[in-house]
């Protein structure tokens, strides 16, 4: 029976770091692949807007009813250049 094994790519690696999908295809030709999108970028966008400002970037869900608000300001532009990028990086990835 074959190993298996799970790797999580984020897009910012791939853009910026040393490791490329496409390296991966290529020394593991025999690999399958699960290519996983979240349908509502809006709210991926503003869960990253929200980790950078707090700095916290691994959270437990926990409905706390009285805890405070937090609030972002919505840069539009931001966002489509956002929405831009995830679009592509997918596309990049699947074709």
């Amino acid at each position: 029976m074959s190993k298996l094994r799970a790797l999580k790519v984020e897009f910012y690696i791939d853009t910026y770091g040393k490791l490329r999908i496409k390296n991966l295809c290529e020394d593991f030709p025999d690999a399958k692949f699960i290519i996983l999108y979240r349908q509502n970028i809006l709210e991926q966008f503003v869960s990253l807007q929200l980790a950078l400002r707090s700095n916290r970037w691994n959270t437990v869900r926990i409905i706390d009813k009285d805890a405070p608000i937090q609030k972002i300001r919505f840069d539009v532009d931001a966002f489509l250049q956002y929405l831009s990028y995830t679009r592509k990086s997918y596309e990049d990835i699947i074709n």
